[in-house]
């Protein structure tokens, strides 16, 4: 029986045409290409929960405040992350998920690089319209690997948004951005500056591309101690 090769190796060992690697739903999980525009996820990602639901289920892992004022809270179910606060909707009180976000543990990326940290992987994240702008998702990434003890690994199709989010993240004093090559397994470079403009197309070549070039190169987060 033929031994099937995983993903990686099928892409490391070069039998393929560009034509069969656009053909493979398969591919969107190695690459870190900048998808054009910005995501558009389920809108249940940002709702209500019941808040009797959130205090017993969902832990606690953090408290901040927005740039516009408003507390928030920072709780976890497994590999399931929302922000938001406790508000009173007629007599019920509910929670409101002002940022949602879904994890994976990249085992295999933590065993290549040697990471002694658990590796998470951004599968979505979704920040409501309206909250936008106002801080949530870099709060958010950088309570969970300082209150979790974990590295962020940047998911492998990231649109504007979260192209800008990774810029700010690297000009933050107390975390620290590389960019890897899942290729060759190497740390490219180390505590980069992440460029990003206004424009969708005005991304840092080094990480981001249109195309396929850019398919081993993924950005991670860390602490700094």
């Amino acid at each position: 029986m033929e031994e099937r090769l995983s993903f990686r190796e099928w892409l490391r060992s070069g039998t393929y045409d560009m034509g069969e690697i656009r053909k493979r739903e398969e591919v969107l999980q190695e690459m870190s290409i900048a998808g054009k525009g910005d995501w558009k996820p389920n809108e249940d990602m940002v709702e209500y929960k019941s808040a009797n639901v959130v205090k017993l289920k969902w832990k606690l892992i953090d408290k901040f405040t927005s740039k516009n004022g408003i507390e928030l809270e920072l709780r976890t179910l497994h590999d399931e992350y929302i922000a938001g606060r406790f508000i009173l909707n007629g007599v019920d009180e509910e929670f409101e998920i002002l940022l949602h976000m879904n994890m994976s543990e990249d085992k295999e990326t933590a065993s290549e690089f040697k990471i002694s940290k658990k590796l998470m992987n951004v599968d979505g994240v979704k920040v409501k319209e309206t909250s936008q702008g106002s801080g949530i998702a870099l709060m958010t990434y950088k309570s969970i690997i300082k209150k979790q003890n974990i590295i962020i690994i940047g998911d492998e199709v990231q649109f504007f948004g979260a192209r800008r989010l990774w810029s700010k993240l690297s000009r933050e004093v107390d975390v620290r951005v590389d960019i890897i090559d899942l290729y060759s397994e190497k740390v490219l470079e180390k505590d980069v500056i992440l460029k990003h403009g206004t424009d969708d197309w005005d991304f840092d070549k080094r990480v981001w591309s249109y195309d396929y070039d850019k398919k081993y190169i993924r950005l991670i987060l860390k602490e700094i101690k």
